[in-house]
């Protein structure tokens, strides 16, 4: 029943169109003031007076709720005094420190207070919290602590922590050692997320003949009024030796582009296409926003979960997107992870998208190998991933489908749960999309 809340004056920081970004960042919120400022106040009210405060109560204490806000408030007004000195600053997380909170180089000597993060990582530590004691110290031999790994999962204590932590380890994978070093966290958070553990060698099948062809909504394809609107299939890949984008350098996000670029104009004709690299405000250039209308496109990471994983340091720098084929191919580079394979087939046809994917992995693989690189990959948990909730396959397929009957009459996100889907957005036009 507590509230935290701090009046400021910040009229350089709010005029900018940036600034509500840069609240969120710090789990705030800023709301006009509905009483003046305390007498002690020179100034009663004015331009530029916001009343900051947290945007979450339920599971956080009365002291991670004062912690949240001193810390954000205390960032926001050495951005004014910045301004106001005519310095320039970027946004909390956009540049090369890490967001404000804990550290990403040395963990705290005794486990901060998880009690209100969901988590899976928060219930391991609350299972067995010795096991923090073990790792805290330890670093991979790529030189990334432990600290950097779970620095999201203590940072983030509000409603991220609490709509993300059913589907989130809360873990990120700064190099592919993570997995060996940390295995005392890391391997009991991945169990928990998939419901079990590889044992002995991962499986790898890109072989689109091992996938029945068969239509997801035959019925419907018959009578011309399929369900199934798209399917689309993303594949995360990283390059092998080079720290995830969650820990690399400028100098491996800048050899990770040039190597992808150089790969990308190697592309058979089918796959072919151009790089676009993002502009220095972060956007698709002009020339390139008309690709949005047909779902490609590279977000900003703005939520305080992936910045406090570290995907948002020196943005824009080195990060684009492929397009190829008939806008049905892209690639992100140096999104999550190293690169985001993306194929979407307007049709009820998942063996020909998968079909397709497989083709362009492999022209990238060959094309990569050729310069001497590979992607990073553990005979126990395949393909190496940033995020460890894609450890292994690193494949993800997601089926738009217009359905207004089922959305008015079914509760999808249960219902998705219970087929062992993920319901993702609710679309205008009566449109969900399910992974």
């Amino acid at each position: 029943a507590m509230q935290v809340s701090v009046d400021v004056r910040l009229p350089l920081l709010s005029a900018r169109p940036d600034f509500k970004t840069a609240v969120q960042a710090l789990q705030l919120e800023a709301r006009a003031p509905d009483v003046p400022f305390s007498a002690g106040h020179a100034e009663p009210n004015g331009e530029g007076h916001w009343r900051l405060t947290h945007r979450a109560v339920l599971g956080l204490s009365e002291a991670g709720l004062v912690r949240i806000v001193d810390r954000g408030v205390r960032h926001l007004v050495r951005m004014e005094a910045m301004l106001a000195r005519g310095e320039a600053v970027v946004l909390p997380g956009f540049c090369s420190k890490p967001l404000p909170g804990f550290s990403c180089e040395v963990c705290p000597s005794t486990l901060p207070d998880m009690s209100g993060s969901r988590f899976l990582v928060a219930r391991v530590l609350a299972a067995d919290p010795s096991v923090y004691d073990k790792v805290r110290d330890l670093k991979t031999p790529g030189g990334v602590p432990f600290a950097l790994t779970m620095k999201a999962a203590l940072d983030v204590l509000g409603p991220e922590a609490s709509s993300a932590g059913c589907a989130s380890t809360g873990l990120v994978a700064g190099d592919a050692d993570c997995y060996k070093t940390f295995a005392a966290v890391f391997e009991p958070a991945l169990e928990r997320f998939h419901g079990r553990l590889p044992r002995g060698q991962h499986p790898l099948c890109l072989d689109p003949g091992a996938v029945e062809a068969r239509q997801i909504d035959p019925v419907g394809l018959r009578s011309g009024s399929s369900v199934v609107l798209s399917v689309r299939l993303r594949l995360a890949r990283n390059l092998a030796g080079i720290r995830l984008p969650s820990a690399c350098s400028h100098e491996e996000r800048r050899t990770v582009e040039a190597a992808l670029r150089a790969c990308f104009q190697e592309l058979p004709g089918e796959f072919a296409g151009e790089y676009v690299p993002l502009d220095a405000s972060g956007a698709m250039p002009d020339s390139a926003k008309h690709l949005s209308s047909v779902g490609i496109r590279f977000l900003e990471p703005r939520t305080a979960l992936r910045l406090s994983m570290g995907l948002g340091r020196d943005w824009p720098e080195s990060r684009g997107v492929f397009v190829g084929g008939d806008q049905d191919i892209s690639a992100l580079v140096n999104e999550e992870e190293h690169l985001g394979l993306v194929v979407n087939v307007s049709a009820d046809d998942a063996k020909a998208a998968f079909e397709r994917l497989c083709a362009l992995e492999g022209a990238v693989r060959q094309a990569l190998e050729r310069q001497g690189h590979a992607f990073a990959r553990d005979e126990r948990w395949g393909f190496i991933t940033g995020m460890p909730e894609k450890l292994g396959t690193g494949l993800r397929l997601s089926v738009r489908m217009r359905c207004p009957k089922t959305m008015s009459e079914v509760k999808l996100a249960p219902a998705c749960e219970r087929l062992g889907l993920q319901f993702l957005a609710k679309l205008p036009g009566n449109i969900v999309e399910v992974a």
